[in-house]
């Protein structure tokens, strides 16, 4: 066990990067919802190693969602709505997302529900917000 405390940084470049492309994946799917009149919330797949949504798809549902998706075990699934995602909340959904999966959960099988996962995201938000903040 490592009793050094860990160093206090702030996202990685990859980290960066990935939430854009998840960012990316929901901003896409609210535009085109609210050009085409849709009224009720869609999921898209995305992956977790890179945040990107391979299908490009908006799902009517969770669970075909999930079936279109069967053959990736590390996909996860967000909601889509009428608001746009930020960067700040796909860095912090990408990195719940791949700490829930890092602690065994398996998106096909089950949904992440972020505050019963709030104190393993600890190491995390320190850094994310510092990060965000410039280093402040």
């Amino acid at each position: 066990m490592n009793d050094e405390a860990p160093k206090e940084r702030g996202f990685t470049q990859e980290e960066s990067d990935a939430a854009k492309y998840l960012m990316d994946a929901v901003n896409i799917h609210v535009q085109a919802s609210r050009a085409s009149g849709r009224t009720v919330p869609g999921y898209v797949a995305v992956r977790l190693s890179d945040g990107k949504s391979p299908t490009g798809v908006l799902y009517d549902n969770r669970r075909d969602a999930i079936r279109h998706n069967l053959h990736d075990a590390n996909m996860f699934y967000v909601k889509v709505g009428k608001a746009t995602m930020s960067f700040r909340e796909a860095l912090i959904v990408l990195q719940m997302n791949r700490m829930a999966r890092k602690n065994g959960v398996v998106f096909a099988n089950e949904e992440v529900v972020a505050p019963q996962l709030t104190e393993l995201m600890r190491p995390f938000i320190g850094r994310t917000l510092r990060g965000l903040n410039g280093g402040r």
